[in-house]
């Protein structure tokens, strides 16, 4: 989750065990099901207040959720749905959010963090000036966790842009591939060493649309990535100087330069077309 570390996660036994089995195999979103809450915060989606209700329109998946403003209590041992039952009230400039009812179907985020059918959740929505809203998640579950766990997701508003709709098909393919987190397995395609000084010129942030910023950051031997609007880091594999991958998603990132050397785009190659981000920061 968000800006939560591993060791800070507060694990009830039976939950560890299920975190280490799954380590993004057998992830929920590659069979095209739900992504849930909080995990929907770190995609594209287009929040639409009315009087009585606050829909949510997710851009992955074309999924919608809504949340009830009109006063209505939280529903008393609800049917699990994959968004939950959910109800609104503003406690001065913040939004504030509860919901529970979920099914147990979801991850909590990309690495396969478990959630039982008793999870609540809380988030508090708060601008922190235009274009730039933080949600505070705040996850109760105690058949999952010792405590509660809280994060907090830095929202970017995407200006000028629509939803796109988004279709998702089974794909046998993708499951098979998925192996675990590259912690736990290690690469499958052949992986060179790179050095730290060249993989620090890569670091920056990339723009692959408006709003929607690609950061690239070197830790000693390693280069990580986190996509637009994701909290979770992923670290790359070097299979040339300019080329990488990874363990976990399909895609193979290629960096391309300027005449000078300096680096100019980022591309990714994934099963369509390939999608080029241009650097913004060194």
């Amino acid at each position: 989750m968000a800006d939560l570390r591993p060791q800070d996660v507060p694990f009830q036994p039976w939950a560890v065990a299920v975190y280490e089995a799954r380590l993004t195999k057998d992830d929920p979103a590659a069979r095209c099901l739900p992504l849930g809450i909080p995990r929907s915060f770190n995609n594209i989606f287009k929040i639409v207040p009315t009087r009585n209700v606050v829909t949510i329109l997710y851009e992955a998946q074309t999924n919608y959720r809504e949340i009830f403003v009109d006063g209505r209590p939280l529903p008393v041992n609800p049917h699990p749905a994959w968004y939950g039952y959910s109800v609104g009230r503003w406690d001065g400039d913040v939004f504030v959010v509860e919901s529970l009812g979920f099914n147990d179907k979801t991850w909590l985020d990309f690495f396969g963090h478990p959630h039982s059918e008793s999870m609540r959740v809380t988030e508090r929505y708060s601008r922190r000036d235009f274009g730039h809203m933080d949600v505070q998640v705040t996850i109760d579950d105690p058949v999952t966790y010792t405590k509660p766990i809280a994060a907090t997701y830095p929202l970017v508003l995407a200006a000028d842009m629509d939803l796109l709709e988004t279709i998702c098909e089974n794909n046998g393919q993708i499951v098979s591939r998925l192996i675990g987190t590259d912690s736990a397995h290690p690469p499958t395609r052949r992986s060179i060493v790179v050095s730290p000084d060249v993989l620090a010129r890569y670091a920056g942030t990339y723009e692959l649309g408006p709003g929607r910023n690609i950061v690239i950051t070197s830790a000693g031997d390693r280069l990580l990535m986190r996509f637009p609007t994701n909290a979770d880091t992923l670290t790359m594999f070097a299979e040339a100087p300019d080329r990488f991958f990874f363990t976990v998603r399909e895609e193979t990132i290629e960096f391309q330069r300027h005449p000078d050397g300096s680096v100019a785009v980022l591309v990714i190659h994934s099963a369509g077309p390939p999608q080029r981000a241009s650097r913004k920061t060194p």
